[in-house]
Order: structure tokens, then C-alpha cells, then sequence
């Protein structure tokens, strides 16, 4: 299953009806399941039923804090703050190992479906807090597919398992998705968090890290962005 296969589906039904909307919401479930970066939202149209939701409902970094503390097994509460801090695919907290010396709590993700990259905690007080240096994963056995690779799929439902069994209002993708939401919109460039840097600590690139998250800047955002560029001490002024 790939993301285009999924958005050819959705738009195989006809625009701005429910039938549009409702596709749209259920692959985008089975994509985030699967763990395929796809985003489908954007494309369920302008069907209404008068209700004034938002396009996606993510946890807030407040919830998801407070969810911690409710998972009471350690190695899958130290999967949930991985994926929490570090906006990992659920596969990759079983292939991942912190960089030794680094005092800014880098991790070095080993292999996965986009293969290595260096990612640093969104925020690092959840790492300390929580005590997640000190890694305490799930024993998983996963089986080796036909062509000799992980089914790294697996691991996402094992997580989906153990979040339904917590009662955990949200899916172990939500987490990375509030990740990326929260270094492009609460963080963003203002800090230094520019959509490259986003991209490459999620591993993909900057055209599916703008597709996926920029419907979340909203424009009470872009004027507090524009407010701390208004508030800069140093920078060029004008001539």
C-alpha cells in the first residue's frame, strides 16, 4: 500500500460530497496505521454538515503529558513518550539508540522504512521527565516478510493494541503527527525550526513535510509568527 494508490482511491469518488469526506477520513486512519506519510484531508473537499471542526483532531501537548502517566507497563509507556518527544514512526522506537555524549539528547534512528537520520527532542523536559534515556522497550517478536525485511507494520499494531487497551484517546501516529505541529507551528522558523530541518528529523522531505502540516498554520498563528518577527532585536532594518 503507498500514498498514491490511497489518494487515487479518494479521488475516485465524486468531489465535495460525504462520500469524498468520509473515504478521505477512513484511509487516512488506515494510512496512519500503517504508517504510510500520506495526507488525505486536503483532498475530502467542502462537504458540511454546519459543524465547524477542525480538518483533524490532534492531541494536545498538555493531553498527551497527561496520557503518559496513564500507561502503567514501562516499556510501552517509554514507547509512548518516543514517539511523544521524538515524533517517531512507531517501528522506529525498536530501531533507535541515543547518541552517546550528545548532552542535547540526539537520537540516532538505525534503520526503518526511510533508513537513518539524527532527531533531537520537541521538548527535551519530556525526555528528562519522563526518563526516557534510560531505554526500556517492549520485547516484540516480528516476523520476517518473504523478501527477507522487517514487517515494520507490526510494530505500529502492536502499539495501536496496547493504546486501546490504556484507553488512550489518540493513535500512536497522532504523536508524531503533534510532533510535527509543534516544530513547524509552535516552534517554526521564529526558533531556528525551518521546514528542512523539520523534514529531515522525520524523515521525508520537505515537500511532504509542507503537504502533511501546513493546513494547521492558521492565521492567529501567522500573526504571532509575524509579532516575533516584529519583536527581533537584531536582524536588518530598513533603509
Amino acid at each position: 500500500m503507498t500514498s498514491t494508490v490511497l489518494v487515487a482511491v479518494a479521488l475516485s469518488t465524486s468531489e465535495n460530497t460525504r462520500a469524498r469526506k468520509e473515504c478521505c477520513k477512513k484511509f487516512q486512519k488506515l494510512a496512519d496505521f500503517a504508517e504510510v506519510d500520506c495526507d488525505l484531508i486536503q483532498y475530502q473537499g467542502r462537504y458540511s454538515t454546519g459543524r465547524n471542526a477542525c480538518p483533524r483532531e490532534l492531541p494536545l501537548d498538555e493531553d498527551i503529558a497527561r496520557w503518559f502517566s496513564k500507561i502503567r507497563y514501562r516499556p510501552w509507556a517509554w514507547v509512548y513518550g518516543m514517539l511523544a518527544a521524538y515524533g517517531l514512526r512507531p517501528h522506529e522506537a525498536w530501531f533507535c539508540e541515543f547518541v552517546e555524549g550528545d548532552y542535547q539528547q540526539a537520537l540516532q534512528v538505525t534503520q526503518g522504512k526511510t533508513g537513518p537520520r539524527l532527531v533531537y527532542p520537541l521538548y527535551p523536559e519530556w525526555v528528562q521527565r519522563w526518563g526516557l534515556v534510560k531505554v526500556s522497550r517492549p520485547q516484540v517478536t516480528v516476523p520476517i516478510k518473504d523478501d527477507g525485511t522487517r514487517d515494520y507494520e507490526e510494530y505500529g499494531r502492536r502499539a495501536c493494541r496496547q493504546f486501546t487497551r490504556y484507553k488512550v484517546p489518540f493513535l500512536p501516529y497522532d504523536l508524531r503527527h503533534a510532533y510535527g505541529v509543534r516544530g513547524s507551528v509552535k516552534f517554526g522558523p521564529a526558533h531556528g525550526l525551518t521546514v528542512p530541518i523539520m523534514a529531515a528529523w522525520m524523515g521525508h522531505s520537505p515537500t511532504v513535510h509542507l503537504n502533511l502540516y501546513n493546513r494547521w498554520i492558521s492565521g492567529a498563528q501567522q500573526q504571532q509568527q509575524y509579532q516575533q518577527f516584529l519583536d527581533r532585536t537584531d536582524g536588518p532594518s530598513a533603509p
